[in-house]
């Protein structure tokens, strides 16, 4: 479709391509920039294996106009390609989901956490969402996390409850690829997945790739992150501890975050790079003759292995094996009840809808923040982006049935 003309000086910058099929979509995202605040955002669509939707646009963006290349932090939308990770090492037969994470990392059995499995892990039910014994500023340093991690306390027996692992997940997925590979996660998603499969998108900042900032918010003040990583030592009750290891580099504009490697909020990409990872998955592993993983595999991460009550949120999450189920208490993948992806804060997204053969995915560096007049997860900006792609693709379907 002519971009142009869809624009007409709305904003100041549209590029990239889409089907004509799609415009309502592309009209959603040019409103979100001329209408909702967007600084610079880019979304992309596969379906049945062809990319449709290839967006990405700026509106007086202090980062510049945005290129086709760019990159952006998408905070805990990189839970679910780490956990990838660990899905090929079990296809490897080097990883075994009910095994004890303990019996690839001894030290991790300290404190009764001998029966903690891979599977609790990737289900978030291992019990260790928060811990107690770590200073500020040991999510930048590998080794100080990953041994506070070993000899932390649970906070209930495995699988008991749903405690979403919002820092913790990245370090402990992290240190398994590491003992059962030998690669820091970073390196084995780079050799393994993005690189022989040209997908934009790393779980670290690597040398050489243009990784757009996030523009001021209230969030990311310094003297906010530093009031709030000292907060845990005074006020012992467990939400507070999340927050524990962090301190005022806790922001993706920080050199300590961009230096560092802590996969389970560090991930980085385009929304193209997403897309097509998630593409891969909604049709059982494969694209364009490409295997990624198995369908075994597929299946497995997408089934339901967990629905409960998420204790952080009090909202009901269905989790698979380190990706998010739709769960539209929460945050919704669309319409299908088999979506499964991960979000993350501020509003990025990818998510894979294997009935409809499709792929989605939304970055954008105006992160979203809540609001009274906004509370959910996603932000606005992004539930009408997909809705207006089921829109399109109900079209679609609908002139195929004529």
């Amino acid at each position: 479709m002519d971009l142009t003309k869809l624009n007409a000086g709305r904003i100041q910058q549209l590029d990239g391509t889409c089907d004509a099929r799609f415009a309502q979509l592309a009209e959603t995202f040019v409103e979100n920039f001329s209408l909702r605040g967007d600084t610079g955002a880019a979304v992309a669509v596969y379906l049945r294996g062809k990319k449709v939707v290839d967006l990405y646009a700026s509106n007086q963006s202090p980062n510049g106009l945005w290129q086709a290349s760019d990159r952006i932090c998408t905070m805990s939308s990189c839970k679910a390609p780490l956990a990838l990770c660990l899905l090929l090492l079990i296809e490897r037969d080097q990883l075994h989901l009910d095994a004890s994470i303990s019996s690839y990392w001894p030290e991790f059995a300290a404190n009764g956490k001998s029966s903690v499995t891979v599977k609790h892990l990737l289900t978030h039910t291992a019990g260790l969402a928060i811990i107690r014994n770590c200073q500020s500023g040991d999510l930048f340093n590998w080794q100080k996390m990953t041994q506070a991690i070993a000899a932390a306390k649970p906070m209930h027996p495995p699988g008991e409850a749903l405690y979403y692992h919002a820092l913790t997940f990245g370090h402990i997925a992290g240190e398994l690829i590491r003992r059962v590979d030998g690669r820091m996660p970073s390196q084995f998603f780079h050799q393994e997945i993005s690189a022989p499969h040209d997908i934009a998108y790393d779980l670290a900042h690597l040398p050489g790739q243009y990784v757009r900032k996030i523009p001021a918010l209230a969030q990311f003040n310094k003297f906010a992150l530093w009031f709030y990583s000292q907060l845990p030592r005074f006020v012992p009750y467990w939400k507070m501890q999340f927050f524990r290891p962090c301190n005022s580099d806790y922001q993706p504009n920080s050199e300590a975050w961009r230096s560092s490697e802590f996969p389970a909020v560090s991930g980085q990409g385009s929304a193209r790079g997403l897309a097509k990872f998630y593409a891969f998955l909604a049709t059982e592993g494969r694209l364009d003759g490409e295997q990624l993983c198995s369908q075994k595999s597929v299946a497995e991460l997408s089934y339901p292995h967990v629905s409960a009550c998420e204790q952080a949120t009090q909202q009901h999450w269905r989790m698979g094996l380190g990706f998010m189920l739709n769960s539209p208490e929460f945050i919704s993948f669309g319409p299908g009840e088999n979506t499964f992806g991960h979000a993350g804060m501020g509003g990025s997204i990818g998510f894979a809808d294997p009935d409809e053969h499709l792929s989605f995915a939304f970055v954008t560096e105006h992160y979203h923040q809540l609001t009274r007049h906004d509370k959910s997860m996603e932000g606005q900006r992004l539930r009408l982006l997909i809705d207006n792609c089921y829109s399109c693709l109900g079209s679609i379907k609908g002139d195929q049935h004529e």
